[in-house]
């Protein structure tokens, strides 16, 4: 096969495409009665990218903001300049303490 025919018959890789054509790709995905995964194999993007973007225009995050939870540090007590000690009490009768100087 000549060199030029192969190289229109590869996928392109690295495209930089805007969120305007991300979210009609997303439309007619809904629309196509095919999944996810046979829709993005027939139009050539990689899954993972898809799925990104669906997450990222549906204004959903990794990590829910009410699944992480606050920890206290407690206070930072300060000593002489060739000292330091900081005690982090973990819960459950766990403390952490380290000691410098």
């Amino acid at each position: 096969m000549p060199k030029a025919a192969r190289r229109k018959t590869q996928v392109m890789r690295h495209v930089r495409r805007g969120q305007g054509y991300w979210q009609e790709l997303i439309e007619r995905q809904r629309s196509s009665n095919l999944s996810q995964a046979a829709f993005c194999s027939a139009e050539g993007v990689a899954l993972s990218t898809f799925t990104y973007w669906v997450r990222r225009l549906s204004g959903a995050t990794a990590v829910p903001a009410a699944a992480v939870d606050f920890i206290s540090l407690g206070e930072v007590v300060t000593a002489p300049p060739s000292t330091l000690c900081v005690r982090l009490d973990l819960g459950g009768g766990v403390t952490l303490e380290i000691r410098r100087g």
